[in-house]
């Protein structure tokens, strides 16, 4: 038995992915009505509109999860009902594992890009909160500034690399993929 034959296969690890974002999803909306709420009330009581940097952050990430749940769903549609043809022979992989292996499709790179917005916004909001915090301290929340952009700019890359129809993103010698590299290596050594 080989190392391929124990790996899950891909169109069935897409369809796990995409029920507990689902499940995930129907979380976030239920606690979104209490957010809601919330920020109305604290807006009334201290007498404050309500259009303040929290309902814009709260609004945009809503927006940006729905949009990246709806590619999602899109692209699982199209994955599995719209190309009928379902005739495969061993060892070939079927037209699900072929639609969600092209990274190149517009549904990927959109997902891609509706993930790094939602990544930089919640980050952003959580630095703004940070300064407000520590009293407009710009020491402390410069450190996480450059984190931001470092995330800003490997997503960036990432969609790119998706829409040039080319996997082999970390097996090329270009400056921008050894900028990514490194943005990757990094990012996992900071969540480490």
């Amino acid at each position: 038995m080989s190392p391929k034959d124990r790996q899950p296969r891909l169109d069935a690890a897409q369809l796990a992915a995409l029920l507990v974002e689902t499940l995930v999803i129907g979380v976030f909306y239920v606690l979104l009505i209490p957010t809601f709420e919330a920020i109305r009330f604290r807006a009334k009581t201290r007498q404050e509109t309500l259009f303040r940097p929290t309902t814009f952050c709260a609004l945009a990430l809503v927006v940006t999860i729905t949009v990246k749940w709806i590619v999602d769903i899109v692209r699982a549609f199209s994955a599995f009902l719209l190309d009928g043809s379902y005739c495969v022979f061993p060892g070939e992989p079927n037209p699900a594992e072929i639609a969600f292996s092209r990274f190149s499709n517009l549904n990927s790179v959109a997902g891609s890009v509706m993930y790094t917005l939602t990544t930089i916004l919640g980050d952003g909001f959580m630095i703004y909160r940070l300064w407000v915090v520590w009293r407009r301290n710009k020491l402390i929340v410069f450190p996480p500034i450059l984190l931001l952009w470092g995330i800003a700019i490997s997503g960036i890359l990432v969609a790119c690399h998706f829409g040039k129809d080319d996997i082999r993103i970390l097996a090329s010698d270009d400056v921008v993929t050894y900028i990514l590299r490194v943005s990757i290596l990094y990012a996992i050594k900071i969540t480490a």
